[in-house]
């Protein structure tokens, strides 16, 4: 629990990507929510804004990453 705490407070929120339904690829580095929701220009109508599974943004995903962790479950994704 102590180091749920730890990376919640550390990681929390930062694990967020802007996705693009689509087959092409661009590069994403330096694009933050408000880029990828309102610029259509650069990637188009269908950027979300979406998280990974594993993530850190509250106590219970802390505690379920670092058991996914601990454990080497989820390393073949």
């Amino acid at each position: 629990m102590m180091f749920a705490i730890l990376f919640n407070s550390l990681l929390g929120g930062q694990l967020s990507f802007c996705n693009r339904i689509s087959n092409e690829t661009i590069n994403y580095l330096n694009i933050n929510k408000t880029k990828c929701l309102e610029d259509t220009s650069i990637l188009g109508p269908n950027a979300i804004w979406t998280n990974y599974d594993v993530n850190y943004d509250n106590i219970i995903n802390s505690m379920i990453s670092l058991f996914i962790l601990s454990t080497l479950e989820g390393w073949p994704e």
